[in-house]
């Protein structure tokens, strides 16, 4: 498994905030390339699906019925779960998210929450089936750096 060395700027330290844009196809959370580190918290949608589903509110209830029919997540539901998660981790603090955004939608409404808290984001790490993804496509329009996965973990 390799990790992301603390020197490779700008994915290197422990307040960096990073994306990380996954396939079509593969399941939520399962990160292709395996970027990893242990200082920066890691985000899988779902590891936020599985948390939710055991707590005892409508959002569980959703979760719950998304993971026992097997079919994708609504755009609605992974918003909610990574609300839930953003609005709870202390400000300025890194992470690393793994397959969120996964569409433009769901970037617009990440920017928005960074924004509010007056953060901003290191780096939109890509492999060579997600260098052209919508997402990728976006924040490279923004100026935020797109870094190829192949960079990260050689």
């Amino acid at each position: 498994m390799a990790f992301i060395p603390d020197s490779f700027s700008p994915l290197g330290g422990p307040r960096r905030k990073l994306l990380h844009v996954i396939p079509a196809g593969f399941p939520y959370g399962l990160p292709q390339g395996s970027l990893r580190s242990l200082k920066i918290e890691h985000v899988y949608p779902a590891e936020l699906i599985r948390r939710e589903s055991l707590r005892p509110t409508s959002l569980g209830t959703a979760a719950r019925g998304a993971l026992e029919e097997g079919s994708p997540v609504s755009d609605e539901l992974m918003i909610n779960l990574f609300r839930r998660w953003f609005w709870s981790r202390k400000a300025g603090s890194g992470f690393c998210i793994h397959g969120f955004p996964a569409n433009r939608l769901q970037a617009d409404v990440l920017d928005e929450w960074m924004e509010a808290r007056d953060e901003s984001l290191d780096a939109c790490v890509v492999s060579e089936e997600t260098a052209d993804h919508e997402v990728a496509r976006h924040y490279r329009k923004l100026g935020v750096s797109v870094v190829g996965v192949e960079e990260v973990v050689a």
